[in-house]
């Protein structure tokens, strides 16, 4: 008797099932097809991610062997993509301020800053950099400038980084050095080195800004 029942119970169950099948056969089929094609793009967008980072990786390093400074062809252009290209404006930067091309070191600097798809510490850090070479031109009201802009538009950026925070402290108190302000200077220094996370190559610099501010013995 048990075995009639649960024969009943199945073909009721069945009946169900294709009832629903019939009904909704096409929603199934649509949203099963819907998953497959996002796993196949998912698939092939992290494929071209990948083919574009190691593109981007080769053609960064022969770069960086070979000559930082030369333009890039139209090829290369394209496949130097993301932190690669960041990684090779930074160096571009310091092959031109070697050779003291500074329109050419400061254009490949401000590419980085402009670069709104950056996080914005490598663009801070962009700009203190451009900062630097105005100093090292003598070029005193143009880093102040910068700085001041850096500060006004970039501040949650610059007190979320210790390292850029004391950097521009430590660029400030250059500008101030060099237009004889030495207790102003001594002033950002001393603001400088209090910040507790600096890294010690940086707190070292300060501390030898410090000592180089300090007034003479001698006469």
């Amino acid at each position: 008797m048990s075995d009639i029942f649960r024969e009943v119970d199945e073909a009721l169950t069945y009946d169900r099932l294709r009832t629903l099948w019939n009904r909704h056969r096409f929603k199934v089929v649509a949203t099963l097809l819907l998953a497959l094609g996002s796993l196949a793009a998912w698939q092939a967008w992290q494929y071209r991610e990948r083919q574009q980072r190691a593109r981007s990786a080769e053609t960064f390093f022969e770069l960086w062997r070979n000559d930082e400074t030369r333009d890039l062809s139209p090829q290369e252009q394209q496949d130097l993509q993301g932190g690669y290209r960041m990684l090779w404006l930074f160096a571009r930067a310091k092959a031109f301020a070697e050779r003291q091309e500074w329109r050419k070191a400061q254009q490949a600097l401000q590419a980085v800053a402009d670069d709104g798809s950056l996080p914005p510490l490598y663009r801070g850090y962009a700009q203190i950099w451009q900062a630097s070479f105005d100093i090292e031109q003598g070029r005193l009201e143009a880093a102040a400038k910068r700085l001041a802009a850096l500060n006004t538009k970039s501040r949650k950026t610059i007190e979320d980084s210790p390292a850029l925070q004391g950097l521009a402290l430590y660029l400030q108190a250059a500008i101030l050095a060099a237009q004889g302000n030495r207790k102003e200077a001594q002033n950002f220094l001393s603001r400088a080195r209090a910040i507790s996370t600096l890294a010690p190559v940086l707190h070292k610099r300060l501390q030898e800004a410090e000592r180089a501010l300090e007034p003479s013995d001698t006469p």
